[in-house]
């Protein structure tokens, strides 16, 4: 089943691309398809703050995977990590 046409919802806010893709790439390893605001309209690298979005059937999920990466993944610095509307509603 594609993932085509479910509606995004923005899990969390970081300040860089870098710190995006290890995130997207850690929810992956749970089972959580993610994206980040890789790039704008134009197709040039969007400016930081970077946001990473989940299908909105996921972000209960996905809140449970952060909060359980925050021991497990020392190489995001966490304390520039925002934590965004689904992370305030389900966390």
């Amino acid at each position: 089943m594609s993932d085509e046409g479910k509606k995004l919802q923005t899990l969390l806010t970081v300040p860089s691309q870098a710190e995006a893709k290890l995130i997207v790439a850690a929810l992956a390893d749970y089972g959580i398809k993610a994206r980040s605001s890789e790039a704008s309209a134009d197709g040039s690298p969007s400016p930081a703050p970077v946001q990473v979005a989940v299908a909105g059937d996921d972000a209960e999920q996905a809140v449970g995977a952060i909060q359980d990466m925050r021991s497990t993944h020392q190489e995001i610095d966490w304390s520039h990590v925002d934590v965004g509307p689904a992370g305030g509603r389900f966390a």
